[in-house]
């Protein structure tokens, strides 16, 4: 019994032990609302403690047959079940463009290696420390992919390191994706249903909710935090559940749905012309025939021979409306009103965001006034050439500025704020042919967060701005109102008070963390005010 019990203290309390010959060690085990769950155990080489993992846990049923674009529903009970893991991805889309990534090189970025794609993908993986404490913070991530691609089994995603040397735990949920998970379906007559993707994300913290108790967490000590369509959708989840939240504290990386570009597409133009390329085109229920499609063929129909130049079948976007339920029409409004979540956040961005792009979206957006934007950005002069120039008038844009406009909102609001902008890049990533030398690029701080960059060539500063940065969010997610770092201001309301956190280089010098004042950065942020359609305030800050 001595033994057992000193074997027992090596894992979580509210975890059993369950021996298989052979093993010195029993693997981890926890009962969660389901059933029993078998999981694995990791240690770090830098680690102190290890890292109880339970990979492809279910929070949902497989969302096939009538469950196609229908709201998540309760997983199904079982006894046992093997967590040791990745699950499938969703089905992704990748579509070509002419800018650059292309999709092969969006898929050699982001989608690398491949993972299996199935409708049988509505599962999460939870890193837990194995240290035995209870009531520890937990960090829910919501991945990114322009809410078209993407998994939380991506292995930049790997909640390991934050758990091990953290001592938090990490839950990573993958949700429903382009038109599996925003169909824009005319059959689907509740459009408060077509934000099928969102309503995956409430249900995995729904799930979290319910049983990360099991695993030594405290349900009352959330944290958001999600990168891209990731961050938009912690804003969305921020913006629409008022004060009945699921959590306590949210962090942006390089997104908001508060103040964006262009306006929202309610209509079902694209799923009209999938139906028709599905052979559903006159079938009684549409719905039900385009049940019986194969997914591949429905991906194979969307991603087939596209490019964006010269489209030889319909450009397919799959995007999220304003339901009034996952997402608001006038989100900043709700924001500036303080009728959201009044959630401490921790938001930022990239120095060169625009540079995974270069597409000349923000010059070309309706209500931006072209000339003006083109003297503020002068080739040559402050900009050697147009991709470097285009490239940082979509850094601005669409990330820089409104993560400026809603900080500030936040502050306004009464709501803690801090802001931080990420200027470091390093070599060890590796390279994608055509897409080399592109700086700090929008997703290239995900890796420096989560301790996932290549060990191989790491490089001093890299190590010690990865573990800043990693120990600034956890200690936020421990202490959301006393922000990341007490030598990190949080934004404030009173003029020259609208503080960044610089993580990185600022100026000739590399430094994990200074602060500098928003007006360094955000000088020509004005310029884009009448392209953000969803602001009504005029943004004047």
């Amino acid at each position: 019994m001595k033994v057992k019990s000193m074997v027992q203290s090596l894992f979580l309390p509210t975890c059993t032990l369950t021996a298989f010959p052979g093993h010195a060690l029993a693997l981890p085990t926890v009962t969660v609302s389901d059933g029993v769950l078998v999981g694995t155990t990791t240690t770090l080489p830098s680690a102190t403690a290890s890292v109880n993992k339970f990979l492809g846990v279910p929070f949902a049923a497989i969302p096939t047959g009538s469950l196609r674009w229908a709201p998540p529903a309760a997983v199904p009970t079982y006894t046992t079940r093997q967590a040791n893991a990745w699950s499938n991805s969703c089905v992704q889309q990748f579509i070509d463009s002419p800018y650059p990534p292309n999709r092969t090189q969006t898929m050699q970025l982001f989608n690398n290696p491949a993972p299996v794609e199935s409708e049988d993908c509505l599962y999460l993986n939870v890193y837990v420390p194995s240290s035995g404490a209870t009531g520890k913070a937990v960090m829910f991530w919501i991945h990114g992919g322009g809410l078209v691609y993407g998994t939380a089994s991506y292995p930049w995603y790997d909640g390991s390191s934050f758990a091990a040397h953290q001592d938090v735990i990490v839950v990573a949920a993958n949700y429903r994706t382009n038109v599996f998970g925003f169909p824009h379906s005319g059959d689907i007559t509740d459009k408060t249903k077509w934000n099928i993707g969102f309503l995956d994300q409430r249900q995995a913290l729904q799930w979290v909710q319910k049983n990360i108790a099991a695993f030594g967490g405290d349900p009352t000590k959330v944290t958001i935090f999600g990168e891209s369509s990731g961050a938009t959708s912690v804003d969305r989840l921020v913006t629409t559940m008022g004060s009945n939240t699921p959590f306590r504290a949210a962090i942006m990386q390089s997104g908001t749905s508060s103040v964006t570009a262009g306006g929202a597409d309610t209509s079902t133009t694209y799923w009209d012309s999938l139906v028709q390329l599905s052979g559903c085109e006159g079938a009684s229920p549409v719905i039900t025939c385009m049940r019986g499609v194969a997914a591949t063929a429905i991906k194979s129909t969307i991603e087939k021979d596209y490019n964006a130049t010269t489209p030889s079948t319909p450009f397919f976007a799959f995007n999220p409306i304003p339901d009034g339920v996952t997402e608001l029409a006038s989100p900043e409004a709700s924001r500036l009103a303080g009728s959201i979540a009044k959630v401490p956040v921790l938001q930022g961005t990239n120095a060169q965001e625009g540079r995974l792009f270069s597409a000349p979206y923000a010059v070309s957006a309706p209500g931006a006034n072209v000339n003006a934007i083109d003297a503020a950005y002068p080739v040559p002069g402050a900009f050697p050439d147009d991709d470097t120039a285009t490239a940082q008038a979509w850094t601005e844009s669409v990330y820089q500025c409104p993560a400026a406009v809603v900080t500030s909102d936040d502050a306004k609001a009464g709501i803690p704020a801090w802001r931080y902008y990420f200027n470091a890049s390093f070599a060890n990533y590796g390279s994608v042919p055509g897409f080399t030398n592109r700086g700090v690029y929008h997703t290239t701080e995900i890796p420096i967060v989560f301790g996932t960059y290549p060990s191989s060539g790491a490089t001093a500063q890299e190590i010690s701005l990865s573990s800043y940065m990693q120990t600034a969010w956890a200690t936020f997610a421990k202490n959301p109102t006393s922000g990341p770092d007490p030598a990190w201001p949080k934004v404030g309301t009173a003029s020259g008070s609208a503080y960044i956190g610089v993580l990185g280089n600022s100026g000739n010098t590399f430094t994990n963390l200074t602060v500098i004042q928003s007006t360094t950065l955000d000088g020509r942020c004005s310029l884009f005010y009448p392209i953000y359609g969803n602001s009504t305030t005029g943004n004047t800050w």
